[in-house]
């Protein structure tokens, strides 16, 4: 949660420094620059504030312990809970477990 704060404020502050470079001493684009910084302190101030997604990091089939290929193009899950058929590289499922060397 700390990280996104940071990198919103750190987008903010990028945006308006962009802005700032390109009013290049025009007075009409110093009144724009007063607005769009207004509009992108506004943006900040709500997404801020958004909730996070509650989600949990995936373990792709072929980066996990129960991921077996045969020797040809035929690859399955050896865990008895896991993916019932042939797995793909891609695929995943909630039993997934990281490879010790991955």
């Amino acid at each position: 949660m700390v990280n996104e704060k940071r990198r919103l404020e750190e987008f903010k502050n990028d945006l308006k420094n962009e802005f700032i470079i390109r009013c290049n001493g025009n007075d009409y684009n110093k009144l724009n620059l007063l607005r769009i910084s207004d509009i992108i302190d506004r943006i900040y101030e709500k997404y801020s504030t958004l909730p996070t997604v509650d989600a949990a990091e995936v373990v792709r089939c072929k980066d996990c312990k129960h991921w077996n290929q045969s020797g040809g193009l035929e690859s399955y899950c050896t865990n008895p809970d896991g993916l019932d058929n042939y797995a793909r590289h891609d695929d995943f499922c909630s039993y997934g477990e990281r490879k010790d060397n991955g």
